[in-house]
């Protein structure tokens, strides 16, 4: 009688492990796209943030070396002499 008991089990067991590795590829495999579609870091950040940088930090020095960038461009209009 005991063969009975493990053949009835058989089938919730194969089950559970065929719903187990289907949640795991959907796990890996759905936010895949998304990550795709991402743009790539700059190299410059990715180092940064490879060598253990603040992200806050870096952010900082992003945002105020664009701000830089932008005052240089600006001065470049030519001026009304009015």
């Amino acid at each position: 009688m005991l063969p009975v008991v493990a053949t009835d089990w058989l089938p919730w067991i194969v089950g559970i492990c065929v719903l187990s590795v289907i949640v795991l590829i959907l796990i890996v495999v759905a936010p895949w796209r998304g990550v795709r579609r991402e743009p790539p870091l700059d190299d410059e950040v990715e180092a940064r943030l490879l060598l253990g940088e603040d992200p806050d930090e870096i952010d900082r020095d992003l945002a105020a070396r664009e701000a830089q960038r932008r005052g240089q461009v600006t001065d470049l209009r030519p001026r009304d002499e009015t």
